[in-house]
């Protein structure tokens, strides 16, 4: 509980610093065509979360693989703040993210092994498939929870979401063991950070920036992976999979959406949820709301599916909500034409 705090604070403090020098490094978001806020921001929230959660967890006892977990999101950090101040080329944000990706796979010798479904377990082990899968999932979640922040809160809401309903649910299973320490110090910044950026402190707003998204979906994932697929197995994997709904299924809506157009998958646009629900009138705090809220039974609802059935009907329900999603979403939007 102290290191959390520690986590809390040590965020406030980076962000009072890195408000003052984020006009130097040219980290202000400025309003444009899909941006409505006002006036110019600091994009510092990833420059302030990641040296608060590294001084907090070098302190305390958290699991080992997290030390390099933290080592090789420094290089996502750099890569995100680079992007917010120049604006880099899809191919070069991807082609980083994929290298410091197999970077911490190799150093910590983790990646997605087990599902708990045997034919799908036999294959990743007979077609040596460990390595890509476990790219393409955290180079997923990264891309997914950057593309969740459209509005302010959304991107922190969904970290908090996700790694709430994970510790609840290590805590609810095993009780008090030292995993939890990491979920609570990753909490308790994201936290801090969202305070700052729902303006509910006297601090000025900030927003997450690329630097701080892209480091939200990479601790996210790798504390999934972590604790799903060690000896240990804190968490079955496809409960780990049901801890973040709404992100993966906005994402796979938005790239198939965007391909069918002939657009690129990383072609900006307002067909996100969030902008959907503002664009037909609600509010940025109702729309913030209604998606968490949204995510929040989709979760409870798939673990609950997966205590009381098979890991192999968890998955496939996962699959046919992310098809629902995509239908549903398809026709509220034609709706409103």
């Amino acid at each position: 509980m102290i290191l959390s705090i520690c986590s809390a604070v040590l965020v406030f403090l980076f962000v009072w610093l890195f408000i003052r020098i984020a006009p130097r490094l040219r980290l202000i978001d400025f309003p444009g065509e899909r941006k409505k806020h006002g006036f110019g921001v600091p994009a510092v929230g990833g420059l302030a979360i990641y040296p608060a959660v590294c001084l907090a967890a070098l302190a305390g006892g958290v699991p080992h693989e997290f030390e390099f977990v933290l080592l090789t999101a420094l290089g996502l950090v750099v890569l995100g703040a680079l992007d917010d101040a120049l604006e880099l080329r899809v191919r070069v944000r991807l082609l980083a993210q994929i290298f410091v990706v197999v970077i911490c796979a190799l150093g910590t010798q983790l990646g997605i092994v087990y599902t708990g479904v045997t034919l799908i377990d036999q294959v990743i082990q007979e077609w040596a498939l460990t390595l890509p899968l476990t790219i393409v999932v955290v180079v997923g979640l990264i891309n997914a929870f950057n593309m969740s922040d459209g509005i302010d809160g959304l991107a922190s809401g969904q970290v908090l979401l996700s790694l709430s309903i994970l510790a609840g649910y290590i805590y609810v299973k095993h009780g008090e063991v030292i995993e939890l320490q990491w979920s609570l110090i990753l909490i308790a910044a994201v936290v801090a950070f969202f305070m700052v950026n729902m303006s509910l402190t006297p601090m000025k707003k900030i927003f997450l920036g690329d630097s701080g998204s892209l480091l939200v979906g990479y601790l996210v994932a790798w504390t999934l992976i972590v604790f799903s697929q060690k000896t240990s197995n804190l968490v079955d994997p496809v409960v780990a999979l049901w801890c973040i709904t709404i992100p993966v299924f906005d994402v796979v809506h938005l790239i198939g959406h965007r391909l069918s157009r002939g657009h690129s998958a990383f072609k900006p646009d307002r067909f996100h949820l969030h902008h959907i629900l503002m664009d037909k009138g609600l509010s940025s705090g109702a729309s913030l709301s209604a998606v968490l809220l949204a995510s929040w039974c989709i979760s409870l609802l798939g673990i609950a599916v997966t205590q009381s059935s098979s890991p192999a009907v968890s998955i496939l329900s996962y699959g046919f909500m992310i098809l629902l999603y995509c239908v549903a979403k398809s026709r509220f939007v034609a709706s409103f034409k």
